[in-house]
């Protein structure tokens, strides 16, 4: 086995029964180790909060876990969600206190996130994902994540913000579309 990381780790989620060692094949087992100890125990930690009664692939959620550590790099430690925009942390504090997002949820790596973002676009990111997220939803921190990128290629491609978000400073834009409320 390559790098630091000991199966060991998964031991606890094997000896209750949770998952099998048939359910994690060894080349998920050797992209683990090579993400070295940090990205490991990212890895793990992650993959252990999962509510596996939603997984159909065991190898498929691990190898989905193992590509967002590898894109963002691994956890590093609490979110420090005093460093976000007031209107943004405020937003952050109501999905919290409404139970749709947990604190442990928002990590080093969401705030990061939402801190490269505008501060429109990281308060949308928050309505959306208030809007949207479920029970159905089995990662709030991937669901957040998945938002924010969208919000990103919209941003990028030169996409009209969202219908209703006039708040802030700018102009306003002119647009050639017609409004449900302005039709007759």
């Amino acid at each position: 086995m390559t790098g630091s990381f000991s199966v060991g780790r998964l031991d606890d989620l094997f000896d209750r029964g949770v998952i099998t060692k048939s359910d994690v094949d060894e080349i998920t087992i050797a992209d683990i180790a090579d993400l070295g100890e940090e990205g490991a125990q990212c890895v793990v930690q992650r993959f252990s909060e999962a509510d596996f009664s939603r997984i159909k692939s065991v190898t498929g959620f691990l190898k989905g876990i193992i590509r967002r550590v590898r894109l963002d790099g691994p956890d590093r430690g609490e979110s420090n969600m005093d460093s976000l925009p007031r209107a943004v942390r405020h937003s952050l504090e109501d999905l919290i206190e409404a139970r749709k997002l947990e604190k442990r949820e928002v990590d080093a790596r969401m705030i990061r996130a939402l801190q490269d973002l505008p501060e429109r676009l990281a308060e949308e990111a928050c309505t959306r994902f208030n809007d949207s997220v479920d029970s159905s939803v089995r990662s709030r921190q991937g669901f957040m994540m998945g938002i924010i990128k969208r919000l990103i290629e919209e941003d990028r491609y030169g996409r009209p913000p969202p219908s209703g978000y006039r708040r802030g400073g700018g102009g306003a834009r002119t647009t050639s579309h017609t409004h449900v409320h302005d039709r007759k």
